[in-house]
């Protein structure tokens, strides 16, 4: 039958001593004054003694008395919290780094070198070894890390990274053989095929380098298009080959393309003459100005095109040849323009006679401007026209002055029209822009006759 310490049924009868309720404080510990059954246990303790008793473990010694907290760390108290980080670390906000002394790499290199020795793999040994070879490299023992690094290609022949210092260490030191087989050795080893592309290239341009030749294999090495080109080239160079040389630049023109791919066509154009082939010579020029048509023409080109001309074709090539060229002819007009603006407070007439010269130098290089000189053209006949229009209201009545005034703005407009023409917006918007700016500044008359003009544009 279950009792009040067991559930019931038959099956926990074998086991019922286990819920059996038991007292769980020993029974000669009295219960405290206050608790209930105080009075039937017969207890006649004093409270005062009952808190005074310090015997927690009976025969443990008695001490005085301990504190219930341990003093603080001296690093936790307030004071030194108060003061500040820089009260704990001393370091300086701006420290030099510390780098280790060529002992203690030597140090760390026999660490690695040690450590090579329990590897549990040669791929592992190999990568211990390397690190050895690096911290003597920099402790300046450079013979030393390359005997490291052949060690640890004794390993991992394959190993890249080691390849990599290993051929680095080589070519340092001017062993020129021994780099140049370990380049083309990381052209198999590499795992990825973008490295051995590389360093197959490489490879190759050491050999064309070194033998001046590029053995089919090596030239299969590079990748097609401009840089294949360019090696033949060179290699067509190195065995006097003008007209070889001359195919190989133009196949590395029609790759590249624009300003650069112009830049060896004309090359290419020089090289056809060196093999006189003047039709090819000439061919090549022609791709590059299609390529580059703002590009400035080959002076010794022009040359040679006068001397084979007539006698009327070959007097204006050598005209315009004369001119000079586009930034030197806007210095030039600058010039005048700076002068004369220094000079017309005091000397109007010296003024009027440097502003002529600057409108002739910039009419004169107009016909030079190409696409590099066309910004620094704008700018600067822009502050060539505030200049003379600030002349022109300092001497209202001067004819000479007016009349200037209405030829520089004559040929600007011009300059203006002709761009409108010619498709290029960003030009005639910039004449726009500087002549509304210059409006305002003009006198009454020239106002209204440049205002109709601006609308035309």
């Amino acid at each position: 039958m279950a009792g009040p310490g067991k559930p019931p049924g038959s099956d926990w009868e074998e086991e019922a001593e286990i819920f059996v309720e038991t007292p769980t404080v020993r029974s000669e510990i009295r219960p405290l004054p206050e608790a209930p059954g105080y009075e039937d246990a017969g207890a006649d303790v004093a409270v005062d003694e009952f808190e005074n008793d310090r015997d927690t473990q009976p025969g443990a010694p008695q001490v005085g008395d301990a504190s219930m907290i341990a003093e603080p760390l001296p690093e936790m108290s307030a004071e030194m919290w108060q003061a500040g980080i820089q009260a704990v670390v001393s370091v300086p906000d701006e420290a030099a780094p510390m780098w280790p002394t060529a002992e203690e790499w030597t140090a760390e290199a026999r660490r690695y070198r040690t450590e090579s020795t329990l590897a549990e793999s040669p791929e592992e040994a190999a990568r211990l070894l390397l690190a050895a070879a690096r911290a003597l490299e920099h402790a300046g023992d450079v013979a030393s890390a390359a005997r490291l690094c052949d060690e640890a290609l004794s390993h991992d022949p394959n190993a890249t990274d080691v390849l990599r210092a290993r051929a680095r260490l080589a070519e340092g030191a001017g062993e020129l053989d021994d780099a140049h087989a370990l380049w083309a050795h990381l052209a198999t080893a590499a795992t990825s095929a973008d490295e051995r592309a590389f360093y197959g290239a490489l490879s190759a341009e050491w050999t064309l380098a070194r033998g001046g030749r590029l053995p089919p294999i090596a030239r299969q090495a590079l990748a097609a298009g401009p840089a294949r080109a360019l090696a033949q080239a060179e290699e067509a160079l190195r065995a006097g080959a003008p007209a070889e040389v001359a195919a190989a630049l133009a196949d590395a023109g029609r790759g590249t393309g624009a300003a650069l791919g112009a830049a060896l066509f004309d090359h290419a154009g020089r090289c056809r003459e060196a093999a006189r082939d003047r039709p090819g010579a000439v061919a090549a020029r022609l791709e590059a100005a299609k390529l580059d048509p703002y590009a400035t023409p080959s002076l010794a080109g022009r040359l040679r095109d006068a001397a084979r001309a007539d006698d009327k074709t070959a007097l204006a090539l050598l005209d315009e040849l004369a001119r000079p060229a586009a930034f030197l002819g806007i210095e030039r007009a600058d010039a005048h323009n700076l002068r004369a603006r220094i000079v017309q407070a005091t000397q109007p007439a010296i003024a009027i006679d440097d502003y002529r010269q600057s409108l002739e130098r910039y009419r004169e290089v107009e016909r030079a401007l190409d696409s590099a000189s066309l910004t620094e053209f704008h700018n600067r006949f822009d502050d060539f026209l505030v200049n003379l229009a600030s002349l022109r209201q300092q001497v209202p009545a001067d004819d000479a002055v007016r009349k200037l005034l209405t030829d520089a703005l004559t040929f600007y407009v011009a300059r203006g029209r002709t761009a409108v023409s010619a498709g290029s917006r960003s030009e005639a918007q910039t004449v726009v822009d500087n002549l509304t700016r210059l409006v305002p500044q003009l006198p009454d008359n020239d106002r209204r006759s440049s205002e109709g003009v601006l609308k035309e544009l």
